[in-house]
């Protein structure tokens, strides 16, 4: 994916976004902490997150990180922040 932006400044917004899989953002997003097992079908909104953590818009613009997150997770209460 391209967004236009030099190397050395995508890496730098990318090097402050939290990694942990057994951790939120993550957790039920792509690692099931039950079976200890990465969940693989959920890589539009990994992506999304990704950019959103990142301090970028989605893709596509309209994307809906937060109505997705809830679905996925199965919590209409979820909501994630920016760190």
């Amino acid at each position: 994916m391209d967004k236009g932006e030099a190397i050395d400044s995508a890496v730098s917004k990318l090097a402050g976004v939290r990694l942990n899989l057994s951790e939120n953002p993550w957790r039920g997003v792509l690692w099931n902490p039950a079976t200890k097992t990465m969940i693989v079908k959920h890589k539009k909104l990994a992506m999304n997150l990704l950019l959103y953590l990142a301090g970028q818009d989605p893709m596509p613009i309209q994307y809906d990180i937060v109505g997705e997150y809830r679905r996925v997770l199965g919590d209409e209460k979820a909501r994630r922040r920016r760190h």
